[in-house]
């Protein structure tokens, strides 16, 4: 495992931070992808990639920045999820952001305890920057109840594969 001074510690998480086109953490993408939840899958599928493994290459591909986090038991370091916002802000809708997550989210109470915390801190610095917005299936039920809690609306309709919504997070300040 690639270790640096990008690594903080967080109970048993550990966080690990990429830039665009980083290959430091790809092989943890790829296991990572291997446990994806299947409606992460389905949605990565729907934006345009062939799988899983590309899904997260093209997400992190096009991020300004994106983190991996890991879940360390009896120092076994497993990958559950990843995140980041895209480079380009997109006039009219902000700055593109995505999550995908292991099936360990929907197991595990501490993860998703964690997971709520931390997202809410980090969506909340990246609304500083700009509103943020993506897609999301509409039977990705657990994700927008999350994305409701944070405080997305959402939009049908607006050239989508079908069955899918588009959300939007306002800018901090601009409502």
């Amino acid at each position: 495992m690639f270790l640096s001074e990008e690594v903080h510690l967080q109970g048993t998480i550990i966080k690990r931070s990429g830039k665009a086109n980083d290959k430091r953490l790809l092989g943890d993408l790829v296991e990572l992808a291997k446990r994806l939840r299947t409606i992460d899958v389905i949605e990565c599928m729907a934006m345009g990639a062939d799988n899983a493994t590309h899904g997260l290459l093209l997400s992190t591909a096009c991020s300004a920045q994106w983190w991996i986090e890991y879940e360390c038991i009896d120092g076994v370091e497993s990958p559950i999820w990843a995140y980041g916002i895209g480079d380009e802000y997109h006039t009219g809708l902000g700055y593109c952001i995505w999550f995908l997550g292991s099936q360990r989210l929907q197991e595990s109470k501490y993860c998703q305890r964690y997971f709520l915390e931390e997202s809410k801190r980090i969506i909340n610095e990246w609304q500083q920057q700009g509103s943020l917005w993506n897609c999301i299936s509409k039977d990705n039920k657990a994700s927008i109840r999350w994305l409701r809690w944070l405080g997305a609306t959402f939009i049908e309709g607006v050239n989508l594969p079908e069955g899918f919504l588009l959300f939007t997070l306002p800018k901090k300040g601009s409502e």
